[in-house]
């Protein structure tokens, strides 16, 4: 019941953060420096939940995530767990290589907020999230 219960909370952080890259993509400033731009369709490479700086992965986690100016659509599976498909809007403010965010779904699942950072060289973006009380860590990479 306890691995269930991992499981499920693995699953809505998943569909957090894919909504959390989202928001890594939004023309608005809300004060956190000037609005970033990180529009694409993004491959998930790496998902990790933990609590204070310590984290763990969670394997064979994958999926899309494509981000327009100011929107959001993930798809995310998790091994044994599941499929997640979400959509919404976001918000997102800093430098060309890291900055904060929030997100908010129009599917109902918790907000987001956090940090992301960028390697434009790699396409590598990476978001730092808090959903519920979890900390979570997803890595995705630009499609070519």
């Amino acid at each position: 019941l306890a691995r269930r219960g991992f499981a499920f909370a693995a699953l809505a952080a998943l569909a957090a953060l894919a909504l959390v890259s989202a928001c890594s993509d939004d023309n608005h400033d809300d004060g956190g420096g000037a609005a970033v731009d990180l529009s694409g369709t993004y491959t998930i490479v790496k998902f990790e939940q933990g609590v204070g700086a310590t984290f763990v992965e969670v394997p064979g986690t994958e999926g899309t995530l494509e981000l327009t100016s100011t929107n959001y659509t993930a798809l995310i599976i998790v091994p044994g767990l599941g499929t997640i498909e979400d959509a919404g809007t976001y918000t997102a403010n800093g430098t060309s290589t890291s900055g904060t965010f929030s997100q908010t779904s129009t599917e109902g699942l918790p907000q987001a907020t956090g940090t992301f950072t960028r390697n434009s060289a790699t396409g590598e973006l990476v978001l730092s999230t808090v959903v519920s009380g979890v900390n979570q860590r997803v890595t995705v990479v630009e499609a070519i």
